[in-house]
Protein backbone atom coordinates (compact mmCIF):
# COMPACT_ATOMS: atom_id res chain seq x y z
CA UNK A 1 0.00 0.00 0.00
CA UNK A 2 3.11 2.38 0.65
CA UNK A 3 4.34 1.69 -3.00
CA UNK A 4 0.64 2.34 -4.10
CA UNK A 5 0.85 6.07 -2.51
CA UNK A 6 4.05 6.96 -2.98
CA UNK A 7 3.74 6.26 -7.24
CA UNK A 8 1.01 8.37 -6.83
CA UNK A 9 1.88 11.09 -4.84
CA UNK A 10 6.04 11.02 -5.46
CA UNK A 11 5.81 12.17 -2.18
CA UNK A 12 7.70 9.54 0.83
CA UNK A 13 5.95 12.30 3.15
CA UNK A 14 2.40 11.86 1.62
CA UNK A 15 2.57 8.23 1.26
CA UNK A 16 3.16 7.56 4.64
CA UNK A 17 0.36 9.74 5.93
CA UNK A 18 -1.70 8.19 3.46
CA UNK A 19 -0.98 4.58 4.55
CA UNK A 20 -1.41 5.76 8.31
CA UNK A 21 -4.65 7.30 7.65
CA UNK A 22 -5.75 4.25 5.89
CA UNK A 23 -5.15 2.11 8.34
CA UNK A 24 -6.84 4.83 11.18
CA UNK A 25 -9.86 5.01 8.84
CA UNK A 26 -10.49 1.24 9.51
CA UNK A 27 -9.27 1.30 13.43
CA UNK A 28 -11.95 4.18 14.19
CA UNK A 29 -14.67 2.80 12.31
CA UNK A 30 -14.44 -1.04 11.28
CA UNK A 31 -17.97 -1.17 10.23
CA UNK A 32 -17.14 0.98 6.85
CA UNK A 33 -15.31 -2.66 5.86
CA UNK A 34 -18.42 -5.23 4.64
CA UNK A 35 -17.16 -8.78 3.76
CA UNK A 36 -19.74 -9.59 1.58
CA UNK A 37 -19.01 -6.60 -0.73
CA UNK A 38 -15.04 -7.39 -1.37
CA UNK A 39 -11.87 -8.51 0.25
CA UNK A 40 -10.14 -6.28 3.14
CA UNK A 41 -7.07 -5.48 0.70
CA UNK A 42 -9.53 -3.94 -2.11
CA UNK A 43 -11.45 -1.77 0.78
CA UNK A 44 -8.22 -0.56 2.28
CA UNK A 45 -6.70 0.26 -1.42
CA UNK A 46 -9.89 2.32 -2.45
CA UNK A 47 -9.45 3.89 0.73
CA UNK A 48 -5.79 5.31 0.19
CA UNK A 49 -6.78 5.81 -3.88
CA UNK A 50 -9.29 8.22 -2.28
CA UNK A 51 -7.24 9.69 -0.06
CA UNK A 52 -4.33 10.21 -2.46
CA UNK A 53 -7.04 12.17 -5.26
CA UNK A 54 -7.58 14.04 -1.81
CA UNK A 55 -3.76 14.94 -1.53
CA UNK A 56 -3.57 15.73 -5.39
CA UNK A 57 -6.51 18.11 -5.29
CA UNK A 58 -4.83 19.99 -2.59
CA UNK A 59 -1.69 20.66 -4.83
CA UNK A 60 -1.04 23.68 -5.97
CA UNK A 61 -1.47 22.96 -9.94
CA UNK A 62 1.92 24.29 -11.14
CA UNK A 63 3.50 21.57 -8.62
CA UNK A 64 1.44 18.96 -9.75
CA UNK A 65 2.12 19.93 -13.65
CA UNK A 66 6.00 19.64 -12.79
CA UNK A 67 5.59 16.87 -11.15
CA UNK A 68 3.58 15.15 -13.80
CA UNK A 69 6.34 16.20 -16.29
CA UNK A 70 8.79 14.55 -14.85
CA UNK A 71 7.24 11.62 -14.39
CA UNK A 72 6.64 11.56 -18.17
CA UNK A 73 10.10 11.98 -19.04
CA UNK A 74 11.44 8.85 -16.33
CA UNK A 75 8.66 6.89 -18.01
CA UNK A 76 10.10 7.46 -21.44
CA UNK A 77 13.40 6.89 -20.14
CA UNK A 78 12.77 3.41 -18.88
CA UNK A 79 10.48 2.52 -22.25
CA UNK A 80 14.00 3.13 -23.65
CA UNK A 81 12.18 6.15 -25.26
CA UNK A 82 14.60 9.32 -26.34
CA UNK A 83 13.91 12.39 -25.36
CA UNK A 84 13.50 15.49 -28.13
CA UNK A 85 16.55 17.25 -28.21
CA UNK A 86 19.08 14.19 -26.44
CA UNK A 87 21.69 13.34 -28.77
CA UNK A 88 22.33 10.09 -29.45
CA UNK A 89 20.04 9.00 -26.25
CA UNK A 90 22.46 8.33 -24.20
CA UNK A 91 21.61 7.24 -20.78
CA UNK A 92 22.49 10.18 -18.90
CA UNK A 93 19.80 12.10 -20.88
CA UNK A 94 17.64 10.49 -18.53
CA UNK A 95 18.81 11.19 -15.03
CA UNK A 96 16.81 14.41 -13.76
Amino acid sequence: MYRFALRMTGNTWAAEEIVQDVFMTLMRDPKKYDAKLGALGAFLYGVARNRVMKHLERLPRKLLWKRRTKTDRLRNCFAGRVHAGDVGGNASACST
